[in-house]
C-alpha cells in the first residue's frame, strides 16, 4: 500500500484548482486503477472506446504493475481524457524526488520506473486535480471518496485519496479513514448525493454498486480486471470490463503486496521486498554457522 502524507501535497502545482467541472454531456467513459496495466487499459479502450468520447481516470494509473510509463503516457497523450491523482501518484512523485530522476538510484528502489519519466510526464502528475464534475451526468469523479454533508471545496485532500471508510461521530458527522477501524462503514453506502460519484482505490471490496456511489477498482494488478462505467445519455450506466493478463502484485500471507522490481537486476533479486530473500538468508546463515562450528572442531 503507498503510504502517503500531508507533506506530498507540497509537491503538487498549488496554481491548479483541486476541483474541476467538464461539460461533457455525450458519452463518457470513466476507468477505475489502472495500476500500470496498460496492456489491460489498451484492450478495454480498444473494445469500448468510440470516437468522441470523453475518457475519465480514476487515479492509480501508476505503480506496481508492469507498465507504469506507458500508462500514464497513454493517459496524458489519449484525446479528451482527463485522469485524476490517487495515492499512489503522489508517492510516485515522492519517489522521483528521492531519487532525483536517476541520479541517486539507490534511494526509493520500489519507485526506479520513476528514471523513465520526462519532465513533461512528471508536470502532468503535478496538475491532476483532485475531483472532476460531471454536471450534464449529474456525476462526480473522485479517486478514493468523498465525506457527506461536507462541501467540495471543504473536502480534506488526503482524504479524496486515501479514505476507504467513515467512522460515524454524530448525528450527521463522520471522519474519513482508510483502514478498517470498530464501526466504520464503506463510504459510498453513506453517500446519499446528489452527485452520483464514481471513484476508485478500494480493490478488496471490488465493484462496489451503492445507491449513489459506484466503485470501479476491481484489482486488475492483482489478477482480477480492469473496470469502467459509461454514461450514456438516455441510457442505463453500463459496467464494462476487461479480465487482468495475470497477477502482477501477488500478496504476502499478511496481505501486503509483493513490489514487482522495476528491473531484474541482482540488487532488485536481492530486495527484502522479494519474499524468497529472508528464507533464502537464514538457510545461507545456518549453512555458514555450521560451517564454522566444523572448522573449529577441526
Amino acid at each position: 500500500e503507498a503510504m502517503v502524507c500531508a507533506a506530498d501535497l507540497a509537491l503538487l502545482d498549488v496554481s491548479v484548482p483541486r476541483h474541476m467541472t467538464l461539460p461533457a454531456a455525450g458519452r463518457v467513459l470513466i476507468v477505475g486503477d489502472v495500476h500500470g496495466c496498460c496492456d489491460e487499459l489498451d484492450q478495454l479502450l480498444q473494445m469500448h472506446h468510440k470516437a468522441g468520447d470523453t475518457v475519465i481516470l480514476a487515479g492509480d494509473i501508476v505503480n506496481k504493475g508492469p507498465k507504469s510509463v506507458a500508462a500514464l503516457r497513454r493517459a496524458r497523450t489519449l484525446e479528451q481524457c482527463y485522469s485524476l491523482i490517487g495515492n499512489h501518484e503522489l508517492v510516485s512523485l515522492r519517489g522521483r524526488a528521492a531519487r532525483g530522476g536517476g541520479s541517486s538510484p539507490d534511494a526509493a528502489p520500489r519507485y526506479a520506473w520513476t528514471d523513465e519519466l520526462e519532465e513533461a510526464d512528471v508536470d502532468w502528475m503535478r496538475r491532476l486535480p483532485f475531483t472532476i464534475a460531471l454536471p450534464a451526468h449529474g456525476a462526480m469523479v473522485v479517486h478514493a471518496g468523498l465525506v457527506p454533508g461536507m462541501p467540495l471545496k471543504a473536502q480534506d485532500s488526503m482524504a479524496m485519496v486515501t479514505m476507504r471508510n467513515l467512522v460515524r461521530e454524530g448525528d450527521a458527522t463522520f471522519r474519513p479513514t482508510e483502514k478498517a477501524e470498530p464501526g466504520a462503514t464503506a463510504w459510498a453506502h453513506e453517500w446519499r448525493g446528489p452527485p452520483h460519484v464514481y471513484f476508485g482505490h478500494d480493490a478488496k471490496r471490488g465493484l462496489q454498486r451503492a445507491a449513489h456511489a459506484t466503485g470501479l477498482d476491481t484489482g486488475c494488478v492483482y489478477g482480477g480486471a480492469l473496470s469502467a462505467a459509461i454514461l450514456e445519455p438516455g441510457k442505463s450506466v453500463q459496467i464494462v470490463s476487461v479480465k487482468a493478463h495475470r497477477n502482477y502484485a501477488p500478496k504476502r500471507r499478511d496481505g501486503t503486496a509483493v513490489s514487482i522490481p522495476a528491473w531484474l537486476g541482482i540488487r532488485g533479486a536481492l530486495s527484502m521486498s522479494n519474499p524468497l530473500v529472508p528464507p533464502a538468508m537464514i538457510a545461507l546463515s545456518a549453512f555458514l554457522f555450521a560451517a564454522a562450528v566444523r572448522w573449529l572442531r577441526a
